[in-house]
């Protein structure tokens, strides 16, 4: 090690011994995606059940407001997939909805608009670039990831926050999403689930990969998929929103570029002439 010499000791001593560690380790823990030393999420039947409620909640305010499903995506979709339960590793629940339209900018006034209609039903909300972390506001212990995809004008699926894959994938090829199960839970999925999955992560996705690095499995994204990134404007309104306040109220819908609402009430009209029946949650 240069510098250090054989090995280093940590300034700081962890709370568990060897013996101890091993003791957790038998009991199911595991470090998760952040280091953490916790109990694996396949057995951790509280917070399975804490964050499948918080993905209804959050749900039934994207499909009200959008008219489109909440689906998993990225981790929690690999793990149904190739698992049929959550990762034990993992620490959030990834979810994803797609958008009626066809331009990234478009995508991402629409992705603030759904913050905006999260915090108004309870929820706090932390707005990035690429997703909104949501939590319940009294219980910060589990987490949904919601990431906005959308189709191009040529059909191919643009996914803002990037996969690892080369390949494109078609809107025929995620299909109509059907209700699935994981750990138990009844969730929402694409059609073809697999197709997704290899689309997110690549044709090695059935190997589990302890290594794996977004930072350096991510693809170069297309300008669409950059168009959809949202702008560091968009992000701090929603932080302010979701603070309260007479700045908060503000920084709410009405703010939000004109033609950008003209557009999504278009939409939203549009669903009832080109309206395809969609499963829910039971």
């Amino acid at each position: 090690m240069a510098g250090k010499g054989v090995y280093k000791r940590s300034a700081n001593d962890g709370p568990y011994g060897v013996s101890e560690l091993a003791d957790k380790f038998t009991e199911g823990y595991v470090f998760d995606t952040r280091g953490r030393l916790s109990l694996s999420k396949r057995l951790d039947h509280e917070w399975q059940t804490r964050v499948t409620t918080l993905y209804r909640r959050t749900a039934e305010v994207v499909e009200s407001f959008t008219g489109h499903p909440v689906v998993v995506a990225y981790g929690t979709l690999l793990g149904l997939v190739r698992e049929g339960a959550f990762l034990g590793h993992d620490d959030d629940f990834d979810a994803c909805y797609v958008s009626s339209h066809t331009n990234g900018e478009t995508v991402a006034f629409e992705l603030q608009r759904i913050a905006f209609e999260l915090i108004n039903a309870g929820l706090f909300v932390k707005c990035h670039t690429t997703a909104l972390h949501i939590y319940d506001r009294e219980d910060r212990s589990a987490r949904i990831d919601l990431f906005h995809l959308f189709f191009d004008s040529e059909g191919n699926l643009q996914a803002p926050f990037g996969v690892s894959s080369a390949d494109g994938l078609t809107r025929s090829s995620w299909g109509s999403p059907k209700e699935a199960k994981i750990s138990g839970h009844s969730v929402m999925v694409p059609e073809n689930p697999e197709a997704v999955v290899e689309h997110f992560y690549g044709p090695t996705w059935r190997v589990p990969d302890p290594g794996f690095s977004w930072a350096v499995a991510r693809s170069k994204r297309s300008s669409q998929a950059r168009a959809g990134v949202l702008e560091p404007r968009l992000v701090e309104e929603v932080y302010w929103a979701n603070r309260g306040g007479v700045l908060g109220q503000l920084l709410r819908p009405h703010r939000v570029h004109h033609g950008v609402d003209v557009l999504l009430s278009r939409a939203r009209s549009q669903r009832s002439t080109h309206h395809h029946p969609r499963a829910r949650l039971r």
